[in-house]
């Protein structure tokens, strides 16, 4: 697939929202997932060495309460979200503390509006190796999920599999091996296409290369295509994603250049493979699909020697120049996610912060309808508006009306400048403020719903309140405003590449 140069837009149609709660921690690796009944975005939240996976739903008004996720131990590293069949997962990886290292899984289903984990808790791997990296699939009836798994004492890293209904009943009585420990095996992912399961991972070639894999399995977890090379370059390709589009899977990986560039392969649903050209510079890429059209995240380098995420829409059919709809408000971005909605809308989650402050993870909702497209809600525009009278994007304001915003104006519920904010674009789900007494809950769980506060001025990302915030109901025990900076100086935000 040839891509025409780039083209850019210059217009946000949607705010930048605040999802998790201003404290003295690091957020970071935030997950989001959607589907009939909403969208939901989790992430892992660091203090004082200990970790604790956290969530909260996502509306067109922005979040609601903060919810944590009893995923097996006390200190869990989040990992991954998945749904389908009316359930969502939550995937937690151990700390490597000896004596932990099963990952779990948190099962609720998607019309929950209290507190997780209502489906129960199960351990997708036993306590023999230390696991983290996954990734999970839904084929209609069942979820495969996939795994790095490293045996204690050992020098290299497997990828293993493993599948379970929807009442949490493991087909397989363990793991199955996939790929043998032959060197390091990092960045699973997997995507569900014409009955198989497509799994990509980056598989270690020497010290300083990786190549990536790629294995097909049946929908019953049989092994449909061995493990094969995707690429064999010797360009250090890691940071793999894959989504179904039409006609197959598409896997997307980085390639460790200076500019860092995206680099995909398409394995069609009739076996073959076919590379694609993305044209677009960055790493970590995230992935949804929306029907014709293609929603491709990435974090950027930025100049100052921070980074940014960057979404970008890719027409398929037929093929058009990527079109970058998004840049994240401030510096230090990392680890972006996307789910699609529809497809009209798309929503992205990254993480954004510092380690004087502690970090935030932050969402907004992405059109992907460009101007003179037919267009169906307030978001679904990539800039200027949905008018009411046409149904089509445009930046006429005259053709605005009650249902949609001009490209300089805020109504009550929706902004289309990316400088203008508005009382809806705002909302901070678990900002203590007078009206939040809960400062932490000792045992890291339950629900805070915390007060809204005004929203991020200016459209952009408020900067982190860590030494001025006390604690929220996802809070972990210790974190206090006493040497919190000191504190935080381990794995902060700029937690890095290839470690998903």
């Amino acid at each position: 697939m040839l891509v025409p140069p780039l083209s850019v837009l210059l217009l946000v149609a949607n705010p930048v929202w605040p999802v998790s709660p201003a404290q003295p921690s690091t957020q970071t690796k935030p997950r989001v997932v959607c589907d009939a009944t909403g969208c939901f975005v989790s992430w892992d939240v660091i203090s004082l060495g200990l970790h604790k996976p956290c969530a909260t739903p996502l509306t067109t008004s922005g979040p609601g309460a903060v919810w944590s996720i009893a995923a097996g131990s006390p200190n869990r590293i989040f990992e991954s979200t998945a749904s389908g069949g009316g359930i969502r997962l939550h995937l937690a990886s151990p700390d490597g503390s000896a004596g932990d290292s099963a990952v779990y899984v948190a099962m609720m289903s998607s019309a929950a509006a209290t507190q997780l984990d209502d489906l129960g808790v199960v351990a997708l791997s036993d306590n023999n190796g230390v696991t983290g990296q996954n990734a999970c699939a839904f084929s209609g009836a069942r979820f495969l999920c996939v795994l790095t798994y490293v045996t204690m004492g050992a020098n290299f890293s497997d990828i293993r599999y493993r599948q379970f209904d929807l009442t949490g009943a493991f087909i397989e009585p363990a793991p199955v091996l996939l790929f043998p420990a032959s060197n390091h095996q990092i960045d699973p992912t997997i995507a569900f296409s014409a009955g198989q399961y497509v799994v990509a991972w980056a598989n270690r070639q020497s010290a300083s290369q990786f190549d990536i894999s790629a294995a097909v399995l049946s929908i019953d977890g049989g092994l449909v295509r061995a493990p094969f090379m995707l690429t064999a370059d010797g360009d250090d390709d890691t940071g793999t994603a894959a989504v179904a589009i039409d006609g197959g899977v598409l896997v997307a990986f980085s390639e460790t250049l200076v500019p860092e560039r995206l680099r995909a392969v398409l394995l069609g649903d009739d076996g073959g493979t076919t590379p694609v050209s993305m044209g677009i510079n960055g790493g970590l890429p995230a992935l949804s699909w929306h029907g014709d059209r293609l929603l491709v995240a990435v974090e950027l380098d930025a100049a100052d020697g921070g980074s940014v995420v960057q979404g970008w829409v890719m027409q398929w059919s037929p093929p058009a120049a990527p079109s970058l709809v998004f840049t994240s408000p401030g510096p230090a971005d990392v680890t972006p996610w996307v789910a699609a909605v529809d497809a009209e809308r798309a929503v992205l989650t990254y993480a954004s912060g510092s380690i004087a402050n502690g970090s935030r993870v932050f969402a907004t909702y992405l059109g992907l309808r460009g101007l003179g497209e037919t267009c169906g809600s307030p978001e679904s525009c990539t800039q200027g508006v949905c008018s009411g009278l046409t149904n089509r994007c445009t930046l006429d304001a005259g053709n605005a009306d009650a249902g949609s915003t001009d490209a300089g104006d805020a109504d009550a519920g929706r902004s289309t400048d990316a400088g203008d904010a508005d009382a809806g674009a705002g909302t901070d789900a678990g900002s203590p403020d007078a009206g939040s007494s809960d400062a932490g809950d000792p045992n890291m769980s339950g629900t805070d719903s915390g007060t809204a506060d005004a929203g991020p001025p200016d459209g952009g990302h408020e900067p982190p309140r860590g030494l001025l915030a006390v604690g929220c109901g996802c809070s972990l025990p210790g974190a206090s405003v006493d040497g919190i900076v000191v504190a935080l100086g381990l794995g902060l935000v700029r937690w890095r590449r290839r470690r998903r």
